[in-house]
């Protein structure tokens, strides 16, 4: 998809986040979640596409 948009003058930031602890697997509407490992807080992934934003100027 970058290669295409490119073209059209569209910066595209592929960025793959580890899981993120956001709180919706508390809120299940039914079932349970799968069990994860510890991710990572809200504000650790803010900070990750902050950084990638400011290395990709």
């Amino acid at each position: 998809m970058r290669r295409e948009q490119r073209r059209k003058g569209v910066h595209v930031l592929d960025l793959r986040l580890d899981h993120v602890e956001s709180g919706f697997a508390d809120r299940a509407v039914i079932g349970s979640p799968p069990s994860l490992p510890r991710g990572q807080t809200v504000q650790e992934a803010a900070n990750a596409i902050m950084e990638a934003l400011k290395s990709e100027k």
